[in-house]
């Protein structure tokens, strides 16, 4: 579910739910791993402080933030596995030729994942994307 104003921003909700609870691993079962349905919980937004902005650059980049929650499908002796985290980024927006604009987006995201008594893992992660926009691929071409 997303909410959007216009250019300037945008609020989003994500849920998801996955049937993992009838998922059988033939020959495995004397390991204590048995399987669970899954959940996974994100919201997040966006906000550009102004998309027309010519003489201000940071003013056109997009600002953005969320956090997600997620079980793991895997039970072992009956301990379960979750997942959460925040993240932050940016969309920087680079002019392309014929004035179409694409984002080089970065983004950081820090969490922690496991079971304090099996295994926990803290972690932070770098992310580095490029949104490319070419619509020329859509334009009906004339030869003469």
């Amino acid at each position: 579910m997303t909410y959007m104003k216009g250019n300037r921003y945008q609020v989003g909700l994500n849920a998801e739910l996955t049937n993992w609870s009838d998922f059988k691993l033939e020959d495995k079962n004397d390991l204590g791993l048995t399987y669970q349905n899954t959940l996974r919980l994100s919201i997040g937004g966006e906000w550009t402080p102004d998309v027309n902005s010519f003489k201000n650059y940071m003013r056109r980049v997009r600002y953005r933030a969320g956090m997600f929650y997620e079980t793991d499908p895997r039970k072992i002796d009956g301990k379960t596995f979750d997942s959460y985290g925040l993240q932050i980024g940016f969309g920087f927006p680079v002019l392309l030729p014929r004035q179409q604009i694409s984002f080089l987006d970065l983004a950081l995201e820090g969490g922690r994942r496991g079971n304090s008594e099996i295994q926990q893992d803290t972690y932070v992660r770098i992310r580095l994307a490029a949104t490319l926009n070419d619509n020329s691929w859509f334009y009906k071409r004339k030869f003469d």
